[in-house]
């Protein structure tokens, strides 16, 4: 090592390091700040004593002001409206002035209220100027007495102010912002991760529930009475497909008439409302209970042998109409009403059957389940989400920043 490496050796001075946990640091702090820092601090409270207290006396000399009365009574009445009209304005003026300075109880926000005071106090002087010019004339000694204690308010103010300014209050204020915004951030992760905690219990709950409920689904589905309900069910399943072949069927024996149809309705003189039901065939057909689409047919088969009403493929239209008896009507009308009795039947003892009402309940009370697991899995999610934004690690940095260049301590903060 070189003679200038021995020297810087001998008169450096290592580091002083401090391990602190957030809530200690405030109390270090204070008792690391230099004398002017303190001073600054006490300086600073007395002065917002002061300054409240100077408040209170100007409210109490505007309150005399308000009511002294004059020295001279005997003056013209014109004289005494002009001199009420500007007390009346003065007062009201200084009093919303006074009753706006609400001073901080905490150092954070003396800053904008001192800002704030002295623009108000511009706009005192401007508005209220002239009428306590006037007033001096009328009462010189109560006016005057409001001046200074307005006076004294602006110095207390500009004092409180100066102190703020302060290199050491300066830092005093911003370690004190940051420690708060941590605090309020480590709060915010404390309350969020025992939210998170909430409703991962939750979740394993419902989860646990919905396991509960596909066990006893299991086990009545298995059950020989749950099998007859099933049966029951594809039955009428079974039913239904027949129902629909059957309108399937009757529809495809009339599509084909629909045009004869419609020119006959042009030319027919009655039967023209059955037609109109057969624009749906099955529902006219059950309608239809004296089958009197059967004389329909008659007529228009006259109809085109007359040639009444014209088509381009009389031939199938009349092939199909002699396929329509009333034998073939009546068979898909009854076998209709059969099957719709039947599932009706069925569909009855489905609903008065104990099995069915069970596992109805809780096929709802597995859904409502699932329903309230997949909001809970979004709600962890976007808490999640909201968990991995707050990051300290920037706020923490700076603070301890400035803790070092203020006190030369490197202080490593613990949450």
């Amino acid at each position: 090592m070189g003679i200038f490496g021995l020297i810087q050796k001998l008169f450096s001075k290592e580091e002083e390091t401090a391990e602190l946990h957030l809530n200690e640091l405030k109390g270090w702090l204070s008792e690391k700040t230099s004398s002017n820092l303190q001073d600054d601090k006490t300086s600073i409270t007395e002065r917002v004593s002061e300054l409240n207290s100077l408040i209170s006396s100007a409210k109490e000399k505007l309150v005399i002001l308000e009511n002294a009365q004059l020295k001279n009574e005997n003056i013209e009445e014109k004289l005494k409206n002009f001199m009420s009209g500007n007390r009346s304005n003065y007062i009201k003026q200084v009093s919303m002035f006074l009753n706006n300075l609400t001073v901080p109880e905490t150092n954070e926000n003396l800053k904008q209220f001192t800002e704030s005071a002295t623009e108000s106090f511009n706009i005192l002087n401007k508005s209220a100027r002239k009428s306590f010019y006037i007033l001096q004339e009328f009462f010189a000694e109560e006016s005057g007495k409001v001046a200074e204690d307005l006076k004294k308010i602006e110095d207390s103010i500009k004092s409180i102010n100066s102190s703020l300014n302060s290199k050491e209050a300066q830092f005093l204020t911003e370690t004190d912002s940051l420690i708060e915004s941590l605090q309020n951030e480590l709060d915010k992760k404390l309350k969020i991760t025992s939210e998170i905690e909430e409703v991962k219990t939750k979740i394993e709950e419902t989860e646990a529930s919905i396991l509960t409920r596909q066990k006893e689904l299991e086990t009545l589905e298995g059950t020989a009475g749950f099998k007859k309900i099933q049966e029951t069910k594809d039955k009428i399943a079974k039913n239904e497909e027949a129902l629909k072949n059957i309108d399937f069927q009757v529809t495809q024996m009339f599509s084909p008439l629909s045009r004869a149809f419609r020119k006959f309705e042009k030319v027919a003189e009655s039967n023209v409302d059955i037609l109109t039901r057969y624009n749906d065939p099955l529902n006219g057909l059950l309608f239809d209970t004296s089958f009197r689409i059967l004389e329909v047919l008659r007529e228009v088969r006259i109809a085109i042998l007359k040639k009444e009403i014209e088509l381009k493929d009389d031939d199938k239209v009349m092939k199909k109409i002699n396929e329509i008896t009333k034998e073939k009507l009546d068979n898909f009308k009854m076998s209709y009403f059969h099957l719709k009795e039947a599932n009706e039947q069925l569909k009855r003892e489905l609903k008065s059957n104990d099995t069915v009402y069970a596992h109805n309940d809780i096929v709802s009370m597995m859904k409502h389940s699932k329903d309230q697991l997949d909001k809970s899995k979004v709600k962890l999610e976007n808490k999640t989400h909201d968990l991995n934004l707050i990051n300290t690690d920037n706020q923490l940095e700076e603070l301890s920043e400035k803790i070092r260049a203020q006190t030369n301590v490197k202080v490593t903060i613990l949450l």
